[in-house]
């Protein structure tokens, strides 16, 4: 009966190896490199989005060796040490997983978007119209972008910079 309550709460808090392998992908997701880019502009400067989405992610433990059977010799997991009663965690760890994937997306749009509608500002305006057209590319090339890519015009940075400066 114990190992059974253990077990349960043992696959609710921690992740399996398939959601600690997804984890692993979002590490390296491409939306994320693109955020971290973003985030290296004026705009998106003060917040703390990306840094707080990461933490979340890295919060989330994984536990890939752990079954039944490991509970024979210990009354906790040998190879993660859970102690339930210990450890506040909101949620099941494979659902806060896919909540953060969702918010990876979520982020993504409204930073494009954020940037997007700034860059439609009357101050970027002028500012776009005194630029040569080759430090304008980055930019034409990012309004001309689908709102859902994830990829972004090299030199984007310093050309919304220098446009959203004035």
């Amino acid at each position: 009966e114990y190992v059974a309550a253990y077990a349960a709460l043992h696959r609710r808090m921690r992740l399996g190896p398939k959601a600690d392998e997804r984890r692993q992908k979002l590490y390296r997701d491409p939306r994320l490199a693109t955020l971290k880019t973003l985030a290296q502009l004026d705009l998106f400067k003060s917040g703390r989005e990306v840094e707080h989405w990461q933490q979340a992610l890295t919060g989330l433990t994984a536990c890939p060796s752990f079954y039944d059977g490991a509970l024979e010799a210990a009354p906790t997991c040998p190879h993660c040490q859970l102690r339930p009663a210990q450890q506040h965690v909101s949620g099941e760890a494979e659902e806060l997983l896919e909540a953060l994937d969702a918010q990876l997306d979520a982020l993504l749009t409204g930073w494009r978007g954020a940037l997007g509608d700034a860059l439609q500002s009357d101050a970027a305006r002028t500012s776009l119209a005194a630029m040569t057209p080759a430090e304008r590319d980055p930019l034409d090339a990012f309004l001309a972008q689908p709102a859902g890519a994830v990829a972004l015009p090299d030199g984007l940075v310093d050309a919304a910079n220098r446009a959203l400066r004035g």
